[in-house]
């Protein structure tokens, strides 16, 4: 079994000085970041094809149509975490307008549990959803990323949990020491963090 490159994985966003650049004004743009994320899962493609080099900014028809596609994705994934801020949104605002001792007691002793499960539904979305990705890219078919049994299986294995937490903990890091740089910053920490996790998060799918 390989070992994840981690390494190569946090260079490879400094290969080119010229393709960051790009990256990190599109990124933040509203429209053109769908390009952006296109070149994200271009980028995981590459990798899953074991080539490290940073992909080229062309294409850019693809790339924006790739970034839409990943972005239906997300939203349905989600959808859960939507519908319970849904309700209980709506059961804090019924409590509030109602205004008595019943319906009050009733919220405190409710609030807790709703925040539980939604960080609890959070949590496993933020989890799966790379691979859910990553297997569109993988099959090129919409539908693959809702083959849950088969995402699950890339999931739940101990290197991709791994994997996840040290990307979660390089991203802050990376995100609080460049947000100090007015705007360029967090232009320049979500290119660099972004081509780094899809990197290590395509590493760990490849693997069987």
């Amino acid at each position: 079994m390989n070992m994840v490159e981690y390494e190569k994985a946090i260079k490879r966003p400094f290969q080119d000085i010229k393709k960051l650049l790009i990256g990190s004004i599109i990124a933040i743009i509203p429209i053109a970041n769908f390009i952006y994320s296109g070149y994200l899962l271009k980028a995981a493609e590459n990798t899953m094809k074991k080539d490290n080099n940073l992909p080229e900014w062309e294409d850019w028809g693809n790339l924006f149509m790739a970034g839409i596609m990943a972005a239906i994705i997300s939203f349905i994934y989600f959808i859960p975490a939507g519908i319970i801020t849904i309700v209980a949104g709506t059961k804090i605002i019924s409590a509030l307008l109602a205004i008595n001792k019943a319906a009050m007691s009733s919220l405190d002793s409710s609030i807790g549990s709703w925040m539980i499960v939604f960080f609890l539904v959070m949590g496993i979305t933020f989890l799966v959803l790379p691979m859910a990705l990553l297997r569109f890219v993988d099959k090129g078919k919409f539908s693959a990323a809702f083959a849950f049994g088969d995402i699950l299986k890339k999931v739940f294995r101990g290197k991709y949990i791994i994997a996840w937490i040290i990307v979660g903990v390089y991203s802050i890091i990376l995100m609080a020491i460049l947000s100090i740089i007015p705007v360029a910053g967090t232009m320049i920490a979500a290119f660099i963090t972004g081509i780094t996790s899809i990197t290590i998060f395509a590493e760990v799918y490849s693997e069987e």
